[in-house]
Formats: C-alpha cells, sequence, structure tokens
C-alpha cells in the first residue's frame, strides 16, 4: 500500500484543514487552565511546530518544549519564550517540575511496551496539584472500529487507562468528537491508507501488513473511503479522540 508525493500532499492539506490544534487550546484553556492552583511551569511533550505551545505559553512563566523530528522543530524554536529541546522525551535529562504537561497526539510514536515509562517520568516532574493531559485515539467509535479491523491490538486510550488505574494515579477521560472533511474522494482514500498504515502497521505494531495482506487492506481502505461520503461534494471522517487528564494529589 503505497502513497505518492500527491497522495502524502491531499492528505496534510486535509490535516491542516482540519485545525485539531484550535480544538486543543479551546480545550485546554476550558478546562485545564481554570483548574490549576498555580501557573509557573508548562512542558510540551512532542510539542511539533509550536502551534499549541505558542498560544498556552502566555499564561505561564517558564515553558519546556520538546520535539524530536528536525522539520518540526525548526518551527517550534522560534516560540517566544520557550526553552526547546530537540530530542526523543524518554532520551531527556529534565530536573524541573511542572504545573501542566500537555501530550498531546505523542503516543502513537511510542512503543506501547514504553507507555508505563513515558507515563511514570511525565507524572514524576508533574508538581503537586498539577495535572497532565493526553490526547490519543479513543477506544471507541467508527475509526477506532476501523482500525481493529487491521489490528485487534491497536495501541488507543484503553491502554492508557488500564497504566493509570494500576498506579492509582486519579483521572478523567472524556471524548471530542471530530472530524477530516475534504471535497476529494482521492485525498479521502489516501488518508484512510495513511491512518491504517500510520496506526496499525507502524513499527511497533505486532503484525505487517505483508502478514495482514496488502491487498486486504487496500479493499477495506476502498470500502471505508467510500462510505464517508455524506453528499455529492463532502466526505467526512469521522474520529473520537480522548482527552484523559491526570491530577497530581498530594503525597503521590
Amino acid at each position: 500500500m503505497v502513497l505518492s508525493d500527491q497522495d502524502y500532499a491531499g492528505i496534510y492539506k486535509i490535516i491542516d484543514n482540519n485545525r485539531n490544534h484550535e480544538r486543543v487550546v479551546r480545550y485546554i484553556k476550558d478546562n485545564v487552565l481554570s483548574d490549576l492552583s498555580n501557573n509557573t511551569a508548562y512542558l510540551d511533550i512532542g510539542a511539533g511546530d509550536g502551534k499549541i505551545t505558542c498560544q498556552i505559553a502566555p499564561y505561564f512563566k517558564e515553558i519546556m518544549a520538546i520535539e524530536p523530528n528536525p522539520v518540526f522543530f525548526e518551527g517550534l524554536r522560534g516560540t517566544k519564550d520557550a526553552k526547546c529541546i530537540e530530542a526523543d522525551f524518554l532520551q531527556v535529562t529534565l530536573t524541573g517540575k511542572y504545573d501542566f504537561i500537555l501530550c498531546s497526539h505523542v503516543l502513537y510514536h511510542v512503543d506501547p511496551k514504553d507507555w508505563t515509562r513515558f507515563v511514570d517520568k511525565a507524572y514524576a516532574h508533574l508538581n503537586t496539584n498539577g495535572k497532565m493531559l493526553f490526547i490519543l485515539g479513543g477506544d471507541r467509535g467508527d475509526n477506532f472500529e476501523q482500525y481493529k479491523k487491521h489490528n485487534d491490538n491497536y495501541a488507543s486510550s484503553a491502554i492508557l487507562r488500564e497504566i493509570l488505574t494500576q498506579k492509582g494515579m486519579a483521572f478523567s477521560e472524556e471524548i471530542i468528537e471530530d472530524s477530516y472533511q475534504t471535497d476529494s474522494f482521492r485525498d479521502m482514500l489516501s488518508l484512510s491508507k495513511f491512518c491504517i498504515l500510520e496506526n496499525c502497521f507502524n513499527q511497533y505494531a505486532e503484525k505487517t501488513i505483508d502478514s495482514f495482506g496488502v491487498e486486504k487492506a487496500e479493499a477495506l481502505c476502498l470500502e471505508y473511503a467510500k462510505s464517508k461520503k455524506i453528499n455529492d461534494g463532502l466526505y467526512v471522517m469521522k474520529r473520537a479522540p480522548a482527552y484523559v487528564t491526570i491530577t497530581k494529589s498530594q503525597g503521590l
């Protein structure tokens, strides 16, 4: 299942038009910042090109942003008043603690076997009464069911919930539905393939697309893309990302 440069151009156009970062910023402002007892330090793990970081930074005195992708890092490093580090979070040595830690759509790029270590490290750098927000794929909805057809062990919020429950960490989870929209069937098909490759057959998946069957995956993506047609000029892929907020209580 191969995607061309034209396919990727259509995919990134849809993703950019979706403006997911604006939804995340609104959620943080409405549901996190108002509940913080202290707004001194903010850590953004996997900050990308800084679209979220730069909008949340004014609410804090100290800002740390970590991003391993050199292409994204070039955009991030211009974030005003932020200390930016180009590295993998699990490889970075941190000394400070933070009142708010954000990890938005990052865990897909982490081996699920390392999620516990990832959570432990982030939690260790969270101040008492601080909040940590993970945003990742939820374990429900149309998009989730499509992933499960390809990979029964798709890494969703269910894994994170289990880790937090086992560790006795106080958390809440909210599903905030959104969608990708396009007037191009080709772009919707390309996006469907991209999502399957990134989420179901990435480097950490237990099975490869070859073992699953390339033709089978192609057929499922084609069927799925066709089913996203709302009317003659619009295709809509609904998503159900989970917003998991962890609060660090006294003594934990």
